[in-house]
């Protein structure tokens, strides 16, 4: 369907455009393009700005609609995507991030005791992953020893390991170049 676009915008091009240009996520600035692209008369039809800017005439169809009922507010308004809520309440965030900054915990089950004291209702897994992504924990663990290792003959070995600064360096061979 190649039904004209008419439609008042009240903005100037140069407003439009200023808004644009400073614009930092791309969705909004896309908008912003479509309704600079109408105010210039660049384009006419739902069928041409399909073309231009990739996007479904549904899509377009629906941009006019939110400027329309509610201006450029409206247009820019993006909703936030469904999901679940975080099982994490904001005080029990506020605790941990204090927690963590402080003194930290022993461990990740320690960390899911504590969160669950303060009424988490998440599993073990769930609040490891929460701790891992947003607060960007590790497992401070020292590096794994055999059981079965001799302590002695370890620093025997140490103590008889010749150092790098130690060794004697070779030389490098120095080649005569021939002059022809």
């Amino acid at each position: 369907m190649n039904r004209s676009i008419k439609i008042e915008i009240i903005e100037s091009e140069e407003d439009i455009k200023q808004k644009y240009l400073q614009e930092t996520d791309k969705r909004r600035a896309e908008r912003l393009h479509f309704l600079y692209l109408l105010k210039t008369r660049q384009l006419s039809s739902l069928t041409e700005g399909t073309k231009l800017l990739m996007h479904h005439r549904h899509t377009l169809s629906s941009w006019l609609t939110n400027y329309e009922q509610g201006g450029i507010e409206a247009l820019l308004e993006r909703g936030s995507p469904p999901g679940r809520k975080s099982s994490v309440s904001e005080e029990l965030k506020e605790l941990l991030e204090e927690k963590l900054s402080t003194e930290g915990f022993a461990s990740y089950k320690d960390a899911h005791a504590f969160m669950q004291q303060h009424d988490y209702s998440g599993d073990y897994n769930s609040a490891l992953q929460y701790l891992k992504k947003h607060h960007e924990t590790r497992v401070k663990v020292s590096r794994p020893q055999h059981i079965k290792q001799d302590k002695e003959a370890r620093d025997a070995f140490k103590k008889t390991l010749v150092k790098s600064s130690q060794k004697k360096s070779l030389k490098p061979l120095n080649r005569k170049t021939s002059k022809k």
